[in-house]
């Protein structure tokens, strides 16, 4: 006699049960969340919150980021999933070329073949990569490597910990950005080259696409707060 029956949450990208997944976004001067609800093929927003960060700075950063984000838990109500964007300002981005295809296989030597071109030791690194053209004829693979320090990704993911609050899936705010980019129907199989631009007020984010393929990201260390200062001294 069968007692208990083990059923899964989803198949693929196919919900069987419906899910509370909350996505979180940490700004300067605020922490962002998106509510959505996914059941079947069907992906719901259901509300989009902003908790202020505070601006007293005799208060570490971390500890403002960590209250701020304890007041948005109490508004978040119950959940079943937690996605964290990890910011792009704090990631390495690498182009490759690997006379190779298979995901398993390139998983395996990437670390390896990108060691050299990254400011700090293969030990102290994160790497992940997505690959942006496969060429099977030629026996090709084109790849977007990301590389982030450890201890950034340790100190990222402790102020979840102080606010007791448990990260399902990290990962990198750009990469996010190209996958909503690419669920859209009408620009999934665009032939355009393509821009995505995040304007932020210290930095922007830019992400190229090509024949529907992330191609590279640069963040750019200027922002909404440059400009404005720039254009009161010209105004002044």
């Amino acid at each position: 006699m069968i007692k208990t029956i083990f059923i899964p949450e989803r198949i693929d990208s196919y919900y069987i049960f419906s899910q509370r997944i909350v996505g979180i976004d940490i700004g300067r001067t605020a922490v962002y969340a998106t509510i959505v609800r996914a059941h079947g093929s069907k992906r719901t927003v259901e509300q989009c919150l902003e908790e202020p960060i505070s601006s007293n700075n005799t208060l570490p950063q971390e500890e403002r980021i960590s209250d701020a984000l304890k007041a948005l838990k109490s508004r978040l109500g119950a959940y079943n999933t937690l996605h964290v964007a990890f910011p792009s300002a704090s990631v390495v981005f690498k182009e490759l070329s690997i006379p190779f295809t298979g995901l398993k296989k390139i998983k395996m030597v990437v670390p390896f073949e990108v060691e050299s071109l990254l400011p700090f030791a293969l030990d102290q690194a994160v790497i992940d990569s997505i690959a942006t053209y496969q060429d099977t004829a030629h026996n090709r693979t084109d790849l977007l490597v990301a590389g982030v320090k450890q201890e950034h990704i340790a100190q990222f993911l402790s102020i979840f910990e102080q606010a007791d609050m448990r990260v399902d899936k990290l990962s990198v705010d750009m990469f996010e950005l190209y996958g909503l980019y690419t669920s859209i129907p009408h620009y999934a199989h665009l032939k355009d080259i393509v821009a995505l631009i995040d304007i932020g007020l210290t930095s922007i984010r830019l992400a190229i696409i090509v024949n529907g393929q992330l191609k590279y990201i640069r963040v750019l260390p200027t922002g909404l707060i440059v400009a404005a200062k720039k254009i009161a001294a010209l105004v002044h």
